[in-house]
């Protein structure tokens, strides 16, 4: 028996079923309603996966706008930290030099300050560990730098 062609119609299903024996019609009605379900349950799941992904995606730009922030706000307090340091730094030299509206005794001297002093008579072949002194002690004051801004 040669295949039937491919339906081009409902009409032609709606015929080829009338055309069909009871027992055949039941068959073709039993798979036509078992594909139609498993079409539902796969556009069900297609829908899911997309909600899902689609979540997936905007949580993933949250969180690469977060990344940028944090870059950003990191970037300005590293500005604000060396901003503040070297006013400081400003300030122990106006207080040295007598140019300073503050009394000397009356502001504590920065460790910047201190560093500097003891450097400043020696040998500037020195200059390489006078400036890792300082980074070291800007960073071990960096909360207090920080509470000078508020």
């Amino acid at each position: 028996m040669a295949p039937r062609p491919v339906l081009t119609s409902a009409i032609d299903l709606v015929a080829r079923i009338e055309s069909a024996s009871p027992q055949n019609r039941s068959e073709i009605l039993t798979e036509l309603y078992n594909s139609g379900m498993q079409y539902l349950d796969l556009s069900v799941e297609i829908g899911n996966k997309f909600t899902k992904l689609t979540q997936e995606l905007s949580n993933l730009r949250s969180v690469e706008n977060l990344k940028l922030e944090i870059k950003c706000l990191n970037s300005a307090a590293i500005e604000n930290l060396k901003s503040t340091a070297v006013l400081e730094y400003k300030l122990s030299e106006s207080l040295l030099s007598g140019t300073g509206i503050a009394q000397p005794n009356h502001v504590p001297r920065s460790e910047p300050y201190i560093i500097d002093r003891k450097f400043t008579g020696e040998d500037r072949s020195l200059y390489q560990v006078f400036q890792k002194e300082i980074k070291i002690a800007l960073k071990r004051n960096a909360d207090r730098y920080t509470t000078l801004q508020s």
